[in-house]
């Protein structure tokens, strides 16, 4: 099936097919709890460590409530919920999280001393992240603020170097005298999914969904729109969509859940 085949098949079925995700969300479910997750993409597993070289990060995500109004969070967060635009339709449920992440970005050839022009420079980023996710039975709005900052303080050099060298895991990175100077990090990001396919019986048994939307960054860590294609799937796993991934970053991840695993994969 063709590219232009896809697209044509997903925007009728967003636009026509309103069926398919009928039904409340079951706020009452025994497996509507807080949840720990825990992504990781190290490219030096598949043995190509360039670009997007290495990225982690550990958050929490609420449980979810049926307003902001019932949220047991701090006052800002909750008027960030009620007045941002999207974030407080009221046919949606809603649920904040946050977490800490740390990324690095090396260039292509990570054996010379001074990466060549034109190429990525060495760089580390340690974030911290507060997300703001709405969502119905179709579709998904997530905000994101984002600050950290840039540069040494971060330990990526050193967090790159263990695992190349002394756990023998890559090449041996010897450009990371040139790496960005120190600067504060800020970045917003918005995030709208349209369902395109649900598959199972959610919070008992198999279950997951596809879906697809525009992604936008805005700040000096990423400036960037992208169209994303979720896919979750999984055990016993909850209602709705997938959680936004905190810090920005690109590539499949293992997402680790508590109380049940399941895995996630995200643009």
């Amino acid at each position: 099936m063709g590219i232009y085949t896809f697209f044509l098949m997903a925007f009728l079925l967003i636009s026509f097919d309103s069926s398919l995700f009928a039904g409340d969300f079951n706020l009452d479910s025994p497996r509507n709890k807080g949840t720990w997750r825990f992504e990781v993409n190290n490219d030096a597993v598949f043995d190509k460590d360039s670009n997007f070289s290495n990225g982690w990060s550990l958050q929490y995500h609420t449980v979810r409530y049926a307003s902001w109004e019932e949220t047991e969070a701090p006052g800002f967060i909750k008027w960030v919920g009620k007045h941002f635009p999207t974030l407080h339709d009221d046919d949606s449920i809603v649920r904040y999280g946050q977490g800490i992440g740390q990324n690095m970005i090396t260039p292509e050839n990570l054996s010379l001393e001074t990466p060549q022009g034109g190429d990525l420079p060495y760089a580390g980023t340690l974030t911290y992240t507060l997300n703001w996710q709405s969502f119905n039975q179709r579709t998904a709005r997530n905000f994101q603020v984002t600050a950290g900052i840039l540069g040494e303080e971060t330990l990526a050099e050193d967090f790159q170097k263990f695992v190349h060298v002394d756990l023998d895991r890559g090449r041996t990175p010897r450009g990371w005298d040139t790496q960005r100077k120190t600067e504060p990090i800020v970045n917003i990001g918005y995030h709208h999914l349209w369902r395109l396919a649900s598959l199972g019986e959610y919070d008992n048994g198999w279950a997951g969904n596809i879906a697809l939307g525009p992604i936008a960054h805005l700040g000096n860590l990423l400036t960037a729109v992208e169209l994303a294609l979720e896919m979750r799937f999984g055990w016993n796993i909850l209602e709705g969509f997938n959680s936004y991934p905190a810090p920005p970053g690109r590539g499949f991840f293992q997402a680790y859940y508590l109380p049940k695993p399941s895995l996630a994969a995200a643009h």
